[in-house]
């Protein structure tokens, strides 16, 4: 009983950081902030992004994100970008993640999600849905 209980224990621990922390702000400049259940941030670099979260770049303002299946967003001045989805299992490299693109610019660098699967990581935009592939694009809503 002792051991089960163990186990358990130690599986919870594992994985409460794969959906607690599904990547960290890099680089920042100017006043960019994040949204998170209705409470606002000012992110600095390493900032744990968690699913759901909007982020929204003013005027002179970007960000860069990391996440952790090595996926790098890089979002420009005047943007609003929230994180739909973000499900990475890093024993198969396999998930799904999911960024929609509300306004502003956007360049997305796929990491591993969108290696394992061409459909897996999406950047969807009010007209259009974008499948990255192990690929780079640049993407912009007025």
């Amino acid at each position: 009983m002792r051991r089960l209980a163990l186990a358990a224990l130690t599986a919870l621990l594992v994985t409460v950081p794969v959906w607690a922390n599904i990547g960290r702000v890099k680089t920042l400049t100017g006043t960019s902030r994040i949204e998170r259940a209705g409470q606002k941030f000012m992110p600095t670099p390493g900032f744990v992004m968690e699913k759901g979260d909007l982020i929204v770049t003013p005027a002179k303002s970007m960000i860069g994100i990391t996440f952790v299946d090595n996926a790098r967003i890089a979002i420009g001045p005047n943007s609003r970008v929230l994180i739909r989805a973000f499900e990475f299992n890093d024993t198969t490299n396999h998930g799904t993640f999911v960024a929609e693109v509300q306004k502003g610019q956007v360049a997305v660098f796929g990491g591993l999600i969108s290696k394992s699967d061409g459909k897996a990581m999406q950047i969807r935009t009010p007209k259009s849905v974008f499948a990255v592939r192990g690929s780079r694009i640049v993407v912009t809503v007025k």
